[in-house]
């Protein structure tokens, strides 16, 4: 794992659930980092959701449900997911540096 990958992921950490954000509008903490590529590569740790334990190994979850079985009983797909992700980073950049 890279320095950045690592800064990344760490910052990802820190977000709530995104499943339960855009799912239930809520934030849930703690989270667990979840990489939505199975075959790993060198860019791979920066294809993670935070995702609380229900939603990424839960019944309800990405790891209970499968891909396809997630994305189907909650209607949204793991890269909508990620750009909500990306989006919450880069408002929290903004908040960083006041812009």
């Amino acid at each position: 794992m890279s320095v950045l990958s690592a800064m990344h992921i760490d910052r990802v950490s820190r977000l709530p659930c995104v499943a339960c954000k855009v799912l239930l509008g809520i934030e849930t903490r703690p989270v667990e980092i979840h990489h939505i590529e199975s075959n790993r590569h060198a860019f791979s740790d920066f294809l993670v959701l935070s995702l609380c334990w229900e939603h990424h190994q839960g019944y309800t979850g990405v790891h209970g449900r499968h891909r396809l079985g997630f994305e189907k009983l909650h209607g949204v797909t793991q890269m909508q997911l990620l750009g909500v992700v990306i989006s919450m980073l880069l408002a929290d950049r903004q908040s960083l540096v006041g812009g």
